[in-house]
C-alpha cells in the first residue's frame, strides 16, 4: 500500500509540474526564443502516459492488497476479495483494448506514424521551430 499512495503521488506531482511548465512556457513573450511546439506536445504526452500508468499501477497495487488481506476476522455481507478482482480484470481489459487498437494502428500505419500520434508530432514541417514563436 505504501507503493501505491507513492504512485498515487507521482500521478498528481508529474501533471501538475507539466502544467506548471507549459503555463510558464506561454507566458513568454512572442520574441523569445523557446521550443518547438511539436517538442512541447511530445513532453505532455510523455507526462500524460506517466502519470496514467503511476495511477492505474497504484490502483492495481491496491487491488492486489485487497485480494491478499486477511480478512477472516471480519464479517461482511459481501467480501472484498471479488470487487478487487473485478477491479484487476477491468483494468486488464482495457490495457488489453488499449494494446489491440495500438497493434492495428501500426499493422495499416506503421510505426513510424504510430510514434509519432503517440508523441503528438505533427506531420508537416514548420520549418526552423524556433520562428514558430517570432512575429513576422
Amino acid at each position: 500500500m505504501c507503493y501505491a499512495f507513492a504512485l498515487f503521488n507521482c500521478g498528481f506531482i508529474v501533471p501538475t509540474v507539466t502544467l506548471a511548465l507549459l503555463k510558464w512556457a506561454s507566458l513568454r513573450s512572442p520574441e523569445a526564443h523557446f521550443a518547438c511546439p511539436h517538442i512541447w506536445s511530445m513532453f505532455l504526452s510523455v507526462a500524460v502516459y506517466l502519470s496514467v500508468i503511476a495511477v492505474v499501477a497504484a490502483i492495481c497495487l491496491l487491488n492486489v492488497t485487497i485480494i491478499y488481506l486477511n480478512f477472516d476476522s471480519l464479517q461482511y455481507n459481501v467480501g472484498p476479495r471479488p470487487a478487487g478482482y473485478f477491479a484487476l480484470i477491468c483494468a486488464a481489459i482495457t490495457g488489453l483494448f488499449t494494446f489491440c487498437a495500438l497493434i492495428l494502428h501500426y499493422m495499416v500505419n506503421g510505426w513510424n506514424t504510430l510514434f509519432s500520434a503517440l508523441t503528438g508530432r505533427q506531420k508537416e514541417n514548420h520549418g526552423q521551430c524556433f520562428n514558430a514563436y517570432v512575429p513576422k
